[in-house]
């Protein structure tokens, strides 16, 4: 059992086969280091609060947001810390095969899984780390996530690998060529070793999460759960980055997580600190994009903002008034728009355009 909190639209599986929305196909260096970070977080806490293992991170628990948000899902196969693997075992008999030999059982994915996982059974949070530094391997590798040359991939679809062949594969790593930034991060978390495996703590810190794309990213995600006061910080020190992102992430991903973090806050502190960013996205769109799904979509997350009466926001909504014309429909000018022009004119006087 499962409780989504936020809609879905895709899982990476759906990404990486091409079945996933057009805008979130293809995903900048950035955007996957975000993700991957945002994976890490969500492991932290699976580990430190639930106290659980997920023990089956792959592309296919991974879903995405209609932000391009990566969410982790698939807790079908997690077990408590402190239990053994249940997983990965024989059903009959068939002591003389091995282990991972003779009849399967539904069980986690083994081209992720973690040697101990698939041998002895004794598994720990770091075997959560392993499966994560190979999902990671996936994602950077120079070849693309679809790589026929990556070494950890060969261990993907119906064949089922000894656990001699899992080991190989993990002392090879240290061959892999990657990102120079994730290189040793990725052939520390594939290590055979479960105490060699870096910590989920220790991610974050590393120069891959940590570039001003990234970190902005982190940002508008976020902006929902902090203080006004830290809010306009970030987005004042952000600004300049987030504006030299693509078109297709700055209209589908970044200015709806923006109006949504705006409209969450009830007494509305957020909306002056948003509304210059918005307007300068909004500018930048095709109108049929703005006027699309009408109310629910762009045009309609700034109807909160026209229905608030604090000065500060009335003057920011009265200058985009040239934007809204240009890109919005009429119903939303004479609906929404122009009764807020009104209550500005009569608290502030006539906008000076």
């Amino acid at each position: 059992m499962a409780m989504i909190t936020k809609p879905v639209v895709c899982s990476l599986t759906d990404i990486l086969e091409g079945r996933g929305p057009t805008y979130l196909s293809s995903q900048a260096d950035y955007e996957v280091a975000r993700g991957l970070c945002g994976v890490a977080e969500a492991l932290q806490y699976v580990h430190t609060v639930s106290k659980k293992i997920h023990l089956s991170l792959s592309p296919e628990c991974v879903v995405l947001t209609q932000t391009g948000v990566w969410k982790l899902a698939g807790f079908g196969f997690s077990t408590e810390i402190g239990l053994p693997c249940p997983y990965f075992r024989l059903q009959g008999v068939n002591a003389g095969a091995g282990r991972l030999c003779g009849p399967w059982r539904t069980q986690p994915p083994l081209a992720y899984s973690s040697p101990e996982a698939t041998s002895s059974g004794n598994i720990s949070p770091s075997s959560d780390l392993f499966s994560f530094g190979v999902f990671m391997h996936q994602f950077l590798a120079p070849d693309g996530p679809n790589s026929p040359d990556s070494d950890l991939l060969k261990l993907r679809g119906n064949n089922h690998p000894t656990v001699q062949a899992h080991e190989h594969a993990c002392s090879n790593a240290q061959g892999l060529v990657l990102y120079s930034s994730a290189q040793a991060l990725v052939q520390s978390l594939v290590s055979v070793n479960p105490d060699a495996r870096t910590p989920l703590v220790q991610l974050a810190a590393r120069p891959i999460f940590r570039t001003p794309q990234v970190m902005a990213l982190q940002m508008v995600d976020s902006l929902g759960y902090r203080n006004p006061q830290e809010a306009t910080c970030a987005l004042s020190a952000s600004r300049e980055v987030v504006l030299s992102f693509p078109l297709r992430l700055q209209c589908k991903c970044i200015l709806p997580s923006l109006l949504d973090s705006a409209a969450s806050f009830q007494d509305g502190k957020l909306w002056p600190s948003i509304l210059p960013l918005a307007g300068d996205i909004l500018g930048k769109m095709d109108s049929a994009d703005v006027v699309e799904r009408g109310k629910q979509g762009i045009q309609g997350k700034f109807i909160p903002a026209t229905k608030r009466d604090e000065p500060e926001t009335l003057r920011h909504i009265v200058n985009l008034i040239p934007v809204f014309v240009k890109k919005c429909s009429n119903g939303f000018i004479q609906e929404d728009v122009l009764p807020t022009l009104c209550r500005s004119i009569a608290k502030e006087g006539y906008p000076r355009w």
